[in-house]
Protein backbone atom coordinates (compact mmCIF):
# COMPACT_ATOMS: atom_id res chain seq x y z
CA UNK A 1 0.00 0.00 0.00
CA UNK A 2 1.40 3.53 -0.76
CA UNK A 3 0.01 5.56 1.72
CA UNK A 4 -1.90 7.85 -0.73
CA UNK A 5 -5.58 7.96 -1.02
CA UNK A 6 -7.67 10.01 -3.13
CA UNK A 7 -9.41 11.37 0.07
CA UNK A 8 -5.83 13.46 0.82
CA UNK A 9 -5.94 16.21 -2.38
CA UNK A 10 -7.76 18.26 -0.03
CA UNK A 11 -7.77 19.20 3.82
CA UNK A 12 -10.57 20.44 6.35
CA UNK A 13 -10.68 24.39 5.01
CA UNK A 14 -12.97 25.46 8.35
CA UNK A 15 -10.50 25.02 11.03
CA UNK A 16 -12.45 27.95 12.79
CA UNK A 17 -9.20 30.71 12.22
CA UNK A 18 -7.91 33.05 9.48
CA UNK A 19 -5.36 30.81 8.60
CA UNK A 20 -7.27 27.91 6.67
CA UNK A 21 -5.36 24.33 7.01
CA UNK A 22 -5.04 24.13 3.56
CA UNK A 23 -1.47 22.79 1.59
CA UNK A 24 -0.17 26.38 1.12
CA UNK A 25 2.25 25.08 -1.95
CA UNK A 26 -0.48 24.55 -4.40
CA UNK A 27 -2.84 27.14 -3.33
CA UNK A 28 -2.25 30.41 -3.98
CA UNK A 29 -3.52 33.25 -2.00
CA UNK A 30 -3.62 32.70 1.34
CA UNK A 31 -0.45 33.54 3.01
CA UNK A 32 0.66 36.74 4.27
CA UNK A 33 3.31 37.55 1.46
CA UNK A 34 0.51 36.69 -1.22
CA UNK A 35 -0.71 40.15 -0.64
CA UNK A 36 1.69 42.06 -2.28
CA UNK A 37 0.35 43.89 -4.77
CA UNK A 38 1.35 43.00 -8.05
CA UNK A 39 3.81 45.17 -9.93
CA UNK A 40 2.34 46.95 -12.76
CA UNK A 41 4.42 49.31 -15.26
CA UNK A 42 4.15 53.08 -15.10
CA UNK A 43 2.96 54.88 -18.43
CA UNK A 44 4.71 58.12 -16.85
CA UNK A 45 6.22 59.65 -14.69
CA UNK A 46 3.04 61.43 -12.71
CA UNK A 47 1.79 57.98 -12.27
CA UNK A 48 4.89 56.50 -11.00
CA UNK A 49 5.10 59.41 -8.56
CA UNK A 50 1.52 58.72 -7.23
CA UNK A 51 2.99 54.95 -6.55
CA UNK A 52 5.89 56.11 -4.78
CA UNK A 53 3.21 58.73 -2.62
CA UNK A 54 0.69 56.03 -1.90
CA UNK A 55 3.94 53.56 -0.79
CA UNK A 56 5.44 56.45 1.38
CA UNK A 57 1.75 57.20 3.43
CA UNK A 58 1.44 53.42 3.71
CA UNK A 59 4.58 53.17 6.06
CA UNK A 60 4.02 56.25 7.39
CA UNK A 61 1.02 54.71 8.43
CA UNK A 62 2.79 51.78 10.06
CA UNK A 63 5.53 53.53 11.22
CA UNK A 64 3.91 53.64 15.23
CA UNK A 65 3.83 49.95 14.50
CA UNK A 66 7.36 49.62 13.09
CA UNK A 67 8.51 51.70 15.96
CA UNK A 68 7.53 49.76 18.70
CA UNK A 69 7.59 46.31 17.43
CA UNK A 70 11.07 46.41 16.40
CA UNK A 71 12.04 48.24 20.21
CA UNK A 72 13.15 51.38 18.44
CA UNK A 73 11.23 53.71 20.63
CA UNK A 74 14.56 54.01 22.93
CA UNK A 75 16.34 55.58 19.70
CA UNK A 76 13.45 57.33 18.31
CA UNK A 77 9.86 58.52 18.41
CA UNK A 78 7.68 57.68 14.90
CA UNK A 79 7.34 61.15 14.47
CA UNK A 80 11.14 61.72 14.07
CA UNK A 81 11.13 58.48 12.15
CA UNK A 82 8.33 59.79 9.59
CA UNK A 83 11.10 62.66 9.26
CA UNK A 84 14.10 60.20 8.56
CA UNK A 85 11.60 58.44 5.86
CA UNK A 86 10.80 61.88 4.18
CA UNK A 87 14.81 62.56 4.03
CA UNK A 88 15.11 58.76 2.60
CA UNK A 89 12.49 59.83 -0.23
CA UNK A 90 13.69 63.16 -0.83
CA UNK A 91 17.17 61.76 -1.77
CA UNK A 92 15.50 60.18 -4.36
CA UNK A 93 13.25 62.82 -5.53
CA UNK A 94 14.96 64.01 -8.61
CA UNK A 95 15.11 60.85 -10.40
CA UNK A 96 13.04 61.23 -13.37
CA UNK A 97 12.47 57.72 -15.18
CA UNK A 98 9.12 55.57 -14.54
CA UNK A 99 10.89 52.03 -14.44
CA UNK A 100 13.67 53.31 -11.94
CA UNK A 101 10.67 54.45 -9.74
CA UNK A 102 8.63 51.46 -10.40
CA UNK A 103 11.47 49.52 -8.85
CA UNK A 104 11.64 51.50 -5.64
CA UNK A 105 8.25 51.09 -5.04
CA UNK A 106 8.14 47.82 -5.72
CA UNK A 107 10.99 46.99 -3.43
CA UNK A 108 9.52 49.29 -0.66
CA UNK A 109 6.38 47.17 -0.93
CA UNK A 110 8.33 44.05 -0.77
CA UNK A 111 10.09 45.12 2.30
CA UNK A 112 6.86 46.87 3.91
CA UNK A 113 5.63 43.37 3.95
CA UNK A 114 8.07 41.76 5.14
CA UNK A 115 8.03 44.41 8.25
CA UNK A 116 4.48 43.42 8.94
CA UNK A 117 5.77 39.49 8.70
CA UNK A 118 8.39 40.46 11.24
CA UNK A 119 10.74 38.77 8.54
CA UNK A 120 13.41 41.85 8.87
CA UNK A 121 16.34 41.68 11.54
CA UNK A 122 16.54 44.84 13.90
CA UNK A 123 16.87 48.05 12.03
CA UNK A 124 17.14 47.00 8.31
CA UNK A 125 14.27 48.82 7.25
CA UNK A 126 16.14 51.34 4.74
CA UNK A 127 18.26 49.72 2.31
Amino acid sequence: MSGWSPNDKFMEENVFNDFPAINNTTTYGYLPSDQVPAPTRSRNVVEAHMKSLRLFRKYCRYMPFIVNWYGMRKYTSPEKAKLQLASYWRMNNKVRDAENIDHFVRAGYERLYNIQQGDIWGTHILD
